[in-house]
């Protein structure tokens, strides 16, 4: 863990807390435009072959599909943002009341994920199959194929006979049947009134419309969501339909749909991470229930991993990030810091900015089997931020603070700390509550001190809990809370800051001290 920037320390002569260190500042949104890639792009992913392509570009039944999908050279499968209510809560509109209106648009078909997220937001080549000459149309496939997906496709993972070939075809997979399931999957509304039902928190009666869509519905035409929601609404012990052991039998039968890298590829896009597809979704989902253990359902690490695997085969980028997380912290295996870095990298080549942060720390300062090499975790870093990583953001101030990889430049550190304040990162908002606090640089403001430091240690920072328990004594920047200084010592000392214990004793022993009445 890195340290932090600076704190306010406690100090017992001079008065009963004393300032250290300092940072400066510049105004907002000055630090991206700035971010550049010493050197050649880190470990660039490797183009993916072309046969897919061409093959695609030349297949009739290929372009069927494409066609009825809506046009795009390379069939993404479809992804959206998972839907994870909280059960407990009452239904907003009761049961029994008559049913949801629906919309014209479809979950998770044809490319269109909730909340107006496209899944094909990182495409810009949305010509029609057919309509373009086929070089172009390859080209753009290749394109396609290098900007998103989730898995780096070679030559070897594709069976194009068993995909394509005439046999294949025999048994009814033509054009004509491909267009028909697609027209069949357009005019089903169960599946979508399930959904609604299930988002008004009437799970009760959207499972029979879930049940009645994976009847209806082919995998990859609905079938598939169909098939998770009814392991997510029977795991969840509602009612009657309570069955756990059952619902995690649904959700292996989603995770196991077959798959294939040519038209099951998800597109992973950094900005939304979360974003999957429902194997995904429910490779996930099984990886989580054995990781902690699921009403009645033993927690097995080694399952766990498994569908963690499973996840990531299937496109899953985040799961290469949790992977890594499971080697480097030993969570039911050996510690594996150089496996954990494979895995970070893996996904890391994806664009996932957690994992380009998490493998920059461990390039960082090095651990076995992984030299550390801070030239290398610098330009991870600043690929992390470009997605407006507040993590990398922070990181990046440390390395032009201490001169890691780069000259020392704590002007240009302001910056980074500033961005990543604003971002969220409680160790920069600390870091800017110093800055405010010392006055070395900015104007002395006492007042936006105090909001610093209290929105780091509602964010669980311990040297924030520290420095704001120290203002509220001393009633800076607002008014004196010596209780409210108690608790954030007492907070503090629990996240085993070193002084808080001390300066709790110093405030009692004060208090104490205090002529009464």
């Amino acid at each position: 863990m890195a340290r932090s920037i600076s704190f306010i320390a406690f100090a017992a002569a001079g008065g009963l807390f004393a300032a250290e260190a300092a940072a400066q500042e510049a105004p907002r949104r000055e630090v991206l435009p700035d971010i550049t890639i010493l050197g050649q792009r880190p470990i660039p992913a490797e183009a993916p072959r072309s046969t897919a392509c061409e093959v695609l570009a030349r297949d009739g039944f290929a372009n069927a599909v494409v066609t009825a999908a809506g046009g795009d050279l390379f069939p993404y499968a479809p992804v959206r943002l998972p839907r994870s209510p909280d059960y407990s809560a009452p239904p907003s509109v009761p049961e029994g009341s008559a049913l949801p209106e629906l919309g014209k648009r479809r979950f998770g078909v044809g490319g269109t994920a909730v909340d107006g997220v496209s899944s094909r937001a990182n495409n810009d080549s949305e010509t029609v199959a057919g309509t373009a000459p086929m070089e172009d149309r390859i080209a753009a496939c290749r394109a396609a194929l290098q900007r998103g997906g989730a898995r780096l496709v070679n030559q070897e993972d594709i069976d194009f006979p068993d995909a394509f070939s005439p046999a294949s075809r025999a048994s009814g997979r033509d054009t004509g049947f491909a267009l028909a399931r697609s027209q069949q999957a357009n005019r089903d509304r169960s599946l979508p009134m399930g959904l609604a039902l299930f988002d008004q928190g009437r799970y009760r009666e959207a499972l029979d419309y879930f049940r009645q869509a994976e009847r209806k519905l082919q995998p990859r035409d609905g079938g598939e969501e169909a098939t998770l929601y009814i392991g997510k609404i029977l795991l969840q012990g509602l009612g009657p339909q309570s069955d756990p052991q059952e619902g995690v039998r649904w959700l292996k039968k989603a995770a196991t749909l077959p798959f294939s890298p040519v038209s099951d590829t998800p597109q992973f896009d950094p900005r939304y991470p979360e974003m999957t597809t429902a194997m995904g979704e429910a490779s996930i989902m099984l990886a989580n229930i054995y990781r902690i253990g699921f009403r009645g359902i033993p927690r097995d690490l080694a399952e766990s991993r498994r569908w963690l695997e499973r996840a990531w085969d299937v496109g899953h980028i985040g799961a290469g990030k949790a992977l890594g997380d499971v080697y480097l912290n030993g969570t039911g295996v050996a510690p594996d810091a150089a496996r954990a870095a494979q895995y970070y990298e893996k996904a890391a080549k994806f664009d996932h900015p957690d994992a380009q942060v998490a493998l920059a720390q461990l390039l960082l300062s090095g651990a076995e089997g992984v030299p550390a090499n801070p030239a290398k975790a610098v330009n991870w870093l600043k690929l992390a931020a470009r997605n407006d990583n507040a993590d990398a953001l922070f990181a990046l101030g440390r390395a032009h603070e201490f001169g890691t990889a780069m000259p020392a430049d704590i002007q240009r550190a302001a910056l980074f700390y500033k961005e990543a304040a604003l971002g969220g990162n409680a160790q920069a908002q600390n870091a800017l509550g110093t800055m405010f606090y010392e006055g070395t640089v900015l104007p002395k403001d006492l007042k936006a001190a105090r909001q610093w430091f209290d929105a780091a240690a509602q964010r669980g920072d311990a040297d924030a809990m520290f420095n704001l328990a120290a203002m509220l004594a001393r009633g800076q920047g607002g008014p004196s809370d010596m209780d409210g200084a108690r608790k954030w010592l007492k907070a503090a000392q629990v996240a085993g800051h070193d002084n808080a214990g001390a300066a709790l004793a110093e405030l009692d022993r004060r208090a104490a001290a205090r002529p009464q009445g």
